[in-house]
């Protein structure tokens, strides 16, 4: 059977890079700081004005909240995602078969040395992450359970694809800047508002996007899509899943009610079967 280590002259099909036309993180991240501060600028300085104290301190405590705002927000992204899926460490010494996968498939695919860990949870389902040099692949224990070599080959070259073009990325920096709206106390009142902005960051297609270029690398098709046909019988909702991280996931577990849209899994399994 073809594998991604045995790749034909032409080479694979380079993962394509997230859409320029999408909403950058960073601007909503320096929108929602300008908001903080605007607001806290004129709360403290009509506070001060009404105790007559100058009025003007008010603006510059602003700034400082609204910058430190935007910080917080982009520097602590990938941590407060890893926390949420309980993604913390896990030995991956009972399963060699993984560990010997995504070090073939990231040589192949140009993703430098993935972090690998293993989420305890009986629900099929995997997900990768990415900021900066921090490159980290998650699977479930009962994901590893339920793939034979070649489904799993296709859902490891996924996950690296992914980081490779810069959605995992692109999709943990959108989620971190958006936490505030999408889970907490302001999930009520503004988690349309959060959802809304969350699909204008990420493509609609991204999914399938990286399920092709995923299969370029294993040149195996029905391999990933016999992982997506096993994945799809369930169960495939980690018990760390929320509308917050839905769209991170290979499988996004919420079917069709996370804050962002995802391509149903028969369409992904249709697709692949008949390339």
């Amino acid at each position: 059977m073809p594998s991604a280590t045995n790749q034909s002259a032409s080479g694979p099909t380079s993962p394509a890079a997230p859409n320029s036309d999408r909403l950058s993180p960073t601007v909503v991240a320096v929108a929602i700081g300008a908001v903080v501060g605007l607001v806290l600028a004129i709360v403290v300085g009509v506070v001060l004005a009404l105790i007559g104290l100058p009025w003007w301190l008010g603006p510059i405590i602003g700034l400082i909240a609204g910058a430190a705002t935007i910080w917080y927000l982009l520097t602590t992204s990938f941590r407060s995602v890893m926390d949420s899926l309980g993604a913390t460490s896990s030995a991956i010494e009972p399963w060699p078969r993984y560990a010997n996968l995504a070090d073939g498939l990231s040589l192949s695919i140009g993703v430098t040395d993935p972090d690998l860990r293993v989420i305890n949870d009986p629900a099929l389902n995997a997900v990768s992450l990415a900021k900066g040099d921090e490159e980290v692949v998650i699977v479930t224990s009962g994901l590893l359970e339920a793939l034979d070599r070649m489904q799993l080959e296709g859902v490891i070259a996924e996950l690296l694809v992914r980081i490779k073009s810069g959605d995992a990325e692109q999709a943990i920096m959108a989620t971190g800047v958006l936490r505030p709206l999408l889970t907490g106390p302001l999930q009520g009142p503004l988690g349309g508002l959060g959802a809304r902005l969350l699909g204008q960051m990420l493509p609609e297609d991204r999914e399938m996007t990286a399920d092709l270029a995923a299969v370029s690398f294993t040149r195996f098709p029905p391999g990933l899509g016999a992982a997506l046909s096993t994945i799809a019988q369930g169960p495939f909702r980690p018990s760390s899943a929320s509308t917050g991280n839905d769209h991170l996931w290979l499988a996004p577990p919420l079917d069709g009610a996370g804050a962002v849209p995802a391509l149903p899994l028969a369409w992904r399994i249709d697709t692949l079967l008949e390339i």
